[in-house]
């Protein structure tokens, strides 16, 4: 056992030593401070490099590269990766602004992974802001792009990026574009803002998803785009699939708040306001679940359901609340769901009003029953404004929920009113009359995050009551 115990110790000590994580210094104020100096000189915050340049080529898993408080014009390309549990961090100190030479990338991420870029302001005037190629695990957090010749953050292809926390603002084109290659992004808790003004008609969405899996939850998204129902708040492509989209604010855009091609999809818990459309569903080869939503505010179209370039709309409409105030353009219907075509729509607990006096919209327009497939509706609350009741239109003619019945054979235990009075929260402030009336779902909590009773009926529209 001695001998044993002796031949252990000796093929320990035969072992290179692992690396050890290290804190490295960038700092272009240092006097002395020197891009040729090695990693291990600049370990001393005395002994800085001048330039993030070094770091990107010699720092290793686990490193903390701090970069102080200045303007460094270059492009940043980390060339080593970290691991899950030793990521590399690209860490600013103070107002740091990494701003790339014109026409150039300002941070290329190509083959690697496990990187953090946080507090930082990149400023570009290229192709992309940031780009990412085959990356996978990369963290963007608390950070501000923006790019005045292109894409704000292009995730090109990899796995499990996450934005977070950042603000991707007045980028020439979207804000963040997944293309379809990339699989599992997440963005979260950013203000996405006044991307897409650069007068082309397409590319300037707040959020382009192209990708698989990806989730878009707790954002600010507001006034993108500038090519009128071109460009959105957040746009998930036919080539989307499984992507979720929640707890979102997002309101004055170009085009739609959400248009939902691909999926399956499920847009949940979001507040969408005044835009050309809150929601336009098509191009569906999956189902799209879009519940316990408001849309609240003037559009041409509180819900737009049509056909894209490759199938029509297949959607389920679940607890959303609908208050159009009224017509974003001088002319036409400003029903608050109108529908063009779908393969399959589903309307179950929804509150759909059309509130403004001028009585020109109502609550759902059918178009032609011809271009809409399997059509299912119940527990659903329809109101407008219209003195003569007809709340709804099938194949174009104004109608009565009794006539609408007849027709569609369906929302025997739905119910219409003329239009009731909402609070700027979007929660009814006169009389409830779909207090109780929906049908159960199976889904545990409302918009505002109520628990719903099990085997208790839920309130018609995205609220429950407040007892």
């Amino acid at each position: 056992m001695r001998m044993r115990a002796l031949l252990t110790v000796a093929l320990f000590l035969l072992l290179p030593a692992s690396a050890q994580a290290a804190d490295l210094y960038v700092n272009a104020s240092t006097p002395g401070c020197s891009d040729a100096v090695a990693a291990a000189v600049a370990q001393s915050a005395a002994t800085p490099w001048c330039s993030p340049a070094p770091a990107a080529q010699l720092a290793q898993p686990g490193d903390i590269v701090h970069i102080a408080s200045g303007t460094y014009a270059q492009q940043l390309r980390p060339v080593t990766s970290g691991t899950e549990a030793q990521p590399i961090i690209y860490q600013g100190e103070g107002a740091v602004t990494l701003a790339a030479p014109t026409g150039s990338v300002g941070v290329m991420l190509v083959g690697v992974h496990d990187i953090k870029l946080r507090e930082l302001s990149i400023q570009a005037n290229g192709p992309q802001g940031i780009w990412l190629q085959d990356a996978s695990r990369i963290l963007i957090g608390r950070s501000t792009v923006t790019n005045h010749g292109g894409v704000g953050i292009q995730i090109k292809s990899g796995s499990d990026n996450t934005v977070a926390q950042c603000n991707l603002a007045d980028n020439a084109k979207a804000g963040l574009l997944d293309m379809d290659d990339a699989q599992g992004t997440t963005l979260s808790g950013s203000i996405v803002t006044g991307n897409g003004h650069d007068g082309q008609k397409y590319d300037g969405d707040g959020v382009e998803l192209n990708s698989s899996g990806a989730l878009v939850t707790g954002n600010r998204i507001q006034g993108n785009g500038d090519s009128v129902g071109f460009e959105h708040g957040i746009y998930a492509g036919s080539a989307a699939r499984g992507y979720t989209i929640v707890g979102n604010s997002i309101e004055d855009n170009a085009g739609a708040d959400v248009k939902a091609a691909g999926g399956p999809a499920l847009v949940t818990g979001n507040r969408l306001r005044t835009s050309l459309f809150g929601v336009v569903v098509s191009d569906n080869p999956a189902v799209v679940t879009v519940q316990y939503n408001l849309i609240q505010g003037r559009f041409e179209h509180g819900i737009l359901v049509t056909t894209g370039r490759h199938s029509a709309a297949r959607a389920r409409f679940w607890n959303n609340t609908v208050e159009q105030t009224g017509r974003l353009t001088g002319t036409g219907n400003a029903s608050a769901v109108f529908v063009v075509s779908a393969g399959l729509l589903a309307l179950r607990n929804n509150l759909l009003a059309y509130t403004n006096p001028d009585g020109l919209g109502q609550a759902v327009m059918i178009d032609s029953r011809a271009l809409v497939g399997s059509f299912t509706a119940s527990n659903n609350w329809y109101a407008d404004t219209d003195p003569a009741k007809r709340r709804l239109a099938w194949n174009g003619s104004l109608v009565t929920l009794g006539q609408w019945r007849r027709l569609s054979g369906q929302d025997a235990t739905s119910i219409a009113s003329p239009a009731p009075r909402f609070g700027p929260g979007g929660r009814v402030v006169s009389h409830n009359a779909g207090v109780a009336r929906g049908l159960r779902l199976g889904l545990a909590r409302d918009l505002a995050g109520t628990r719903i009773k099990s085997g208790s009926r839920p309130d018609i529209g995205a609220f429950q009551h407040r007892s």
